[in-house]
């Protein structure tokens, strides 16, 4: 049979590949990437390890301060991410506009609008220590961009600052306009224990609505924890900066990631103050160069409650005009390093204001302290710490003296309850009988009691007596929180170290970790309960707290005057026992600080009791002065009174007849 002829196939035409106009100069192959270090661990505050892929940081660490007290190891402040889908162990994401793992890591560059150029997953060259360079080229493998990044320690090294300048120079003979895209920074270590995650993330910023003069630095830290943000970007996508939250119009000035600790805060660097001596200073916005969005990427997940998930922090700026042959930089700044007041608050840092706004001792609640009076006691703790040399032995002189100043109004407060549990105990009997007589005429029931009151000298607002121990709580949170952030005492031990003098003992060697009276090294997993670490150590101090507890409230409870009285009494003793509970994994210095608080006021209560006693034996303990005429409390018994008749008068009127009119037959 005939063959049929088959067409011949046409071959597929492959599309035709544009050579790019623009890419980065391959690196030399005899040349591989080379790491740069700045500073040291021994003559500089900061030790700088730079990374050849994007001419970013790939650590910082600072030579004051240790990972942990047993550890030689400096603590890392900030460090690089490792992507996870990257098995080589290099992060590399080409061609995609949010993929840089380093801060200060330039990752891509727009020409012309058309071109996007991955500057991430190249050899930057090293030319200098800290000093890192990159070429553009053309389609004919001319230089048509060099990109050099210079990084730079502050102070001569005394600084916890690092600037990096970036250096752009246009070589071709029209004009280009460039936007680059980089990181901030990222992540800071969590300190996992008895608060849980702290770190938060604090935007500063003029607000120009209110403050158009640029007087004030505001922040945005309300609701800003990290968990917080991780959890909104992963729901919506939401950025760091604009926050839906703040008043525009606004200038964003810096951002910063706290931990208990440290922080990380990058902003521009700060002008000296003019010349004139009468001018002051001002902050350079980072809305200067950068759009103001400041986003995110992050790397891991949360899976079953276990989040390992990290964040870095991404800027990308405006819009850079670069004329034929022109060459532009620009700067930025880094402090990477302790929450410390006496660092924050001096220049270039007072102009931005950090020491207001990122050494702030809180408990979950900004608005519940008084950051004034935490400073204050913790000026006062340094002031007893340069005189006894020793943390925990100031701790407890500090309780004694903020014991001492308050026992004025300790001793009013107990006075006043003792006396209006006595006074009530005593007329139980006839409240009881009035409740029966006047059950249903509630009016004259209150009216009666009243009456009762004034016959036996009883005043109605005797229970504010309690209200001077409730003023005191402003002060007992402020030094709770203070020492619970407070880096003065991290790594510091208690009385001179003479636990210490056993062998190393671990017991109060750090007094913002828990005591370790008795620690295990076998690497047990620990039970998850409030922080319980019952496998890692046994902590004595929240176990001595709960018994001082325990008795201080049998002595200091009034006695019980009703049923009713007595089982709540009950109740707030089985309490003390979750104490244990509660503080087992808080640091040693709040347990100390709580113990020591605890055992003054048995002492306190102890001195009360005894003055009460002699008034008792004296026969003055109810000879209580009047309330003085038109002071607080006369107005509130006056004001009662007259609701007390204005009430009956109303009723008398319901019911056709004037107050005091005897019922007619």
């Amino acid at each position: 049979p005939a063959v049929t002829a088959q067409p011949a196939v046409q071959p597929v035409a492959q599309p035709v590949v544009p050579t790019p106009a623009y890419r980065v100069k391959p690196a030399d192959p005899a040349k591989p990437p080379t790491p740069s270090t700045l500073g040291s661990l021994i003559d500089a505050k900061l030790l700088v390890e730079l990374s050849p892929w994007g001419a970013g940081i790939h650590r910082i660490q600072t030579s004051d301060y240790r990972k942990n007290i047993n550890a030689t190891d400096p603590y890392t402040v900030i460090e690089a991410i490792k992507r996870t889908h990257d098995s080589n162990g290099i992060p590399i994401a080409p061609a995609q506009q949010l993929v840089i793992e380093r801060p200060f890591q330039a990752n891509a560059l727009f020409i012309d609008g058309q071109y996007r150029i991955s500057l991430y997953n190249q050899g930057w060259e090293l030319v200098a220590p800290g000093q890192y360079r990159l070429q553009i080229i053309d389609a004919a493998d001319n230089t048509a961009l060099t990109i050099t990044r210079t990084y730079s320690l502050g102070k001569d090294n005394e600084a916890y600052d690092l600037t990096c300048r970036t250096d752009i120079h246009n070589h071709t003979g029209k004009a280009m306009p460039v936007v680059f895209e980089q990181n901030a920074h990222g992540d800071l270590a969590a300190e996992a224990g008895y608060m849980g995650d702290v770190r938060r993330i604090v935007a500063g910023y003029h607000n120009l609505q209110y403050d158009p003069n640029k007087v004030d630095v505001y922040t945005d830290d309300a609701n800003h924890t990290r968990v917080a943000v991780l959890d909104e970007h992963a729901k919506s996508g939401a950025t760091i900066w604009p926050d839906a939250d703040v008043a525009v119009p606004n200038e964003l000035l810096w951002i910063a990631i706290t931990n208990r600790y440290f922080t990380a805060v990058i902003h521009r660097p700060v002008p000296p103050p003019p010349a004139d001596g009468k001018s002051r200073a001002v902050g350079v916005p980072l809305h200067d160069l950068f759009e103001p969005l400041v986003g995110m990427v992050t790397e891991g997940a949360l899976v079953q409650k276990v989040d390992n998930r990290q964040l870095m922090l991404t800027l990308s700026t405006k819009a850079i005009p670069l004329a034929p042959g022109e060459g532009k930089h620009f700067d930025l700044s880094l402090y990477a390093g302790p929450r410390l007041k006496k660092i924050l608050n001096d220049e270039p840092y007072a102009t931005l204001k950090l020491g207001q706004h990122l050494v702030r001792y809180e408990l979950g609640c900004t608005i519940c302290l008084f950051q004034g009076l935490a400073d204050f006691l913790l000026a006062f703790l340094t002031l007893i710490h340069s005189i006894v040399f020793d943390w925990g032995f100031a701790i407890i002189v500090l309780v004694l003296v903020v014991r001492l100043l308050l026992h004025p109004i300790t001793k009013k407060a107990q006075i006043n309850m003792t006396r209006m549990s006595k006074q009530m105990a005593s007329v139980q009997p006839e409240m009881a009988k009035i409740k029966e007589r006047y059950k249903s005429d509630p009016a004259r029931q209150q009216q009666e009691m009243l009456k009762l009151y004034r016959e036996k000298g009883i005043n109605p607002m005797g229970f504010l007596g309690c209200l001077p121990m409730f003023l005191q709580m402003p002060i007992w949170v402020a030094l709770y929180a203070m020492l619970f952030g407070a880096i003065e005492l991290r790594h510091e031990p208690a009385f001179w170290g003479f636990f210490q003098l056993f062998g190393d003992w671990a017991f109060l060697k750090d007094l913002s970790e828990v005591d370790y009276f008795i620690k295990f090294n076998d690497g047990r997993t620990a039970l998850p309960l409030c922080g319980l670490q019952i496998t890692h150590s046994i902590n004595i101090l929240p176990i001595l707290m709960a018994v001082v507890f325990y008795f201080q409230q049998k002595l200091t409870m009034p006695p019980a005057t009703n049923e009713q009285m007595a089982q709540q009494q009950k109740i707030m003793r089985y309490m003390t026992l979750l104490f244990p509970v509660l503080f087992y994994a808080a640091p040693s210095g709040l347990t100390l600080y709580i113990m020591a608080s605890s055992l003054a006021g048995i002492v306190d209560s102890y001195i009360v009791r005894k003055h009460i006693k002699r008034e008792e034996e004296a026969g003055t303990l109810f000879q209580k002065k009047p309330p003085k005429p038109g002071g607080f409390f006369d107005r509130m018994q006056k004001m009662l009174e007259a609701k007390q008749k204005e009430m009956e008068a109303k009723k008398a009127e319901l019911s056709g007849k004037r107050p005091g009119e005897k019922k007619r037959k």
